[in-house]
C-alpha cells in the first residue's frame, strides 16, 4: 500500500512541473479545458484532463484513503 502512495505522489509532481493549477473538489462528467491538470473525482479517485477534453481516471486511492487537495494537487490521504 506504501508503494502504491509512492508511486502516485511521484506521478503528480512529476506533472505538476508541466500543467496548470488543478481543479479544486469534486470532478464530475463535465468536460475540462486544461488539458494535463488533476482533481478529485469523487472520494476515492484521482483523475486527469485527457487530450479530448475529458476526465479520465488516473489513479484509485486505497480502501482507508480518500482524495483530497494539498498544495493545490489531488492527493491519497
Amino acid at each position: 500500500m506504501q508503494f502504491f502512495s509512492t508511486v502516485v505522489a511521484v506521478i503528480c509532481f512529476t506533472f505538476s512541473a508541466t500543467t496548470m493549477a488543478a481543479p479544486q473538489g469534486f470532478i464530475s462528467q463535465e468536460k475540462c479545458t486544461n488539458i494535463g491538470s488533476y482533481g478529485c473525482g469523487g472520494s476515492n479517485n484521482i483523475v486527469v484532463c485527457n487530450t479530448s477534453g475529458k476526465w479520465v481516471t488516473a489513479a484509485y486511492c486505497g480502501s482507508n484513503q480518500h482524495c483530497a487537495i494539498v498544495g493545490g494537487q489531488p492527493h491519497c490521504v
